[in-house]
């Protein structure tokens, strides 16, 4: 199959939604989509306003628009429907509307553009054009993929500690609600782990950042501020948290998947790679249910989920350390805001997963020489 023309085949299994005031609700649903490139932004060479170095976020604003936020630089670029350059965003600096560091980047239903700067421990907000309107300073300053979120009433969501009680075994993190204004109104807690987890390490592939099928827990927030948290073990399970009212739990029958033989010699080559280096972690027989979760424009959830490797010569692999040849497909289960069972997408073996909004789903893919391309596709019913 031609994984750069891939599209997507999208297919419906058994969902049940429970809450602890209410009994289980199965829902069998047969519905197939497929989903199509229709664009594609990126060149590996000339114009510069179209190479891109080290894609961080892309956000879709009013009238098609796709705004690009490049690590390398940093710039934030903006682009029509069309995929037509039209203008740089802020720049770099130290000032108003400027960035050092772009640690994440979302759009509001309303095409207003927020840009999280950790180094900076600030948001920039800009108009639906570009055009830079305010800045809020928030009591934050983490480097990590997932960080901040667009709320569906022009708030903002970030990411960060509130507790490093040195006796426990891991950091307890929190999202802080941030008014529209600038002000913390709020903090909602992510359950602690408790457990001592051995030593590990992360692969930064064309996919994403990628372990070793680790069980850690894994959660990230949608634009109404409900966390979705999964403690993520064999079990297919997350859950639905607010502040206030009870938790609910969302969970699918699914059957782990085995490591094939060759895959398992490969993270065995990465965990020998990496042991000098003090990890500790063991390649286990069955993949847990989680790789990690997201959450896109609209507040859908998508999990992303382990599944059987395929063996490719495309460019997944960091360019370094063992020979990588096994990967899996960036599949995802896709659920609405209130846990109701969607469909389920794969992505081409090269594709990092960024936003959707409607039909339309952003990715970027990595080319053979490591050039990046930001690439639009929109759903459709295959019925």
């Amino acid at each position: 199959m031609n994984t750069i023309n891939l599209y997507f085949l999208l297919f419906i299994s058994m969902f049940i939604w429970s809450c602890s005031s209410e009994s289980p609700a199965n829902q069998d649903i047969d519905r197939i989509f497929v989903a199509i490139e229709e664009l594609r932004i990126g060149q590996p060479d000339g114009d510069e306003n179209y190479m891109f170095g080290e894609v961080k976020d892309v956000a879709l604003g009013i009238k098609g628009r796709i705004i690009v936020s490049d690590q390398q630089g940093p710039i934030v670029r903006m682009y029509d429907n069309e995929g037509n350059f039209l203008k740089n965003i802020g720049r770099e600096g130290w000032g108003p509307g400027e960035y050092t560091r772009i640690s994440g980047m979302k759009a509001f239903n309303d095409g207003k553009l927020a840009l999280w700067n950790a180094s900076l421990m600030n948001i920039n907000v800009y108009d639906p054009d570009g055009e830079y309107l305010e800045v809020h300073t928030v009591n934050s300053s983490l480097h990590a993929p997932d960080l901040f979120k667009a709320g569906k009433e022009n708030n903002f969501f970030v990411k960060t500690t509130i507790n490093r009680d040195s006796e426990k075994p891991n950091w307890q993190w929190g999202w802080l609600n941030v008014s529209q204004k600038g002000e913390v109104t709020d903090t909602l807690e992510v359950p602690r782990d408790e457990v001592d987890r051995p030593l590990t390490f992360v692969l930064f592939t064309a996919q994403g950042s990628v372990h070793a099928f680790i069980e850690w827990p894994v959660s990230t927030i949608n634009t109404t501020g409900e966390l979705i948290f999964a403690e993520n073990n064999k079990n297919y399970e997350f859950e639905l948290r607010t502040k206030k009212g009870p938790v609910k739990k969302v969970t699918r029958n699914f059957d782990p998947a085995t490591l094939l033989s060759e895959e398992r010699e490969q993270w065995d080559a990465w965990t020998n790679y990496y042991s000098g280096r003090g990890a500790e972690n063991k390649v286990p027989e069955f993949k847990p249910a989680f790789k990690d979760i997201f959450t896109d424009a609209e507040g859908r959830i998508w999990v992303w989920r382990y599944v059987e490797a395929e063996y490719t010569e495309l460019r997944v692999a960091p360019d370094y350390g063992p020979e990588s040849n096994w990967w899996e497909p960036p599949t995802f289960d896709v659920f609405m805001a209130d846990g109701r069972y969607y469909a389920t997408v794969s992505l081409p073996l090269n594709a990092n997963f960024k936003d959707a909004k409607g039909d339309k789903v952003i990715a970027t893919l990595t080319g053979e020489e490591g050039e990046e391309y930001v690439v639009r596709y929109h759903l459709e019913d295959a019925k």
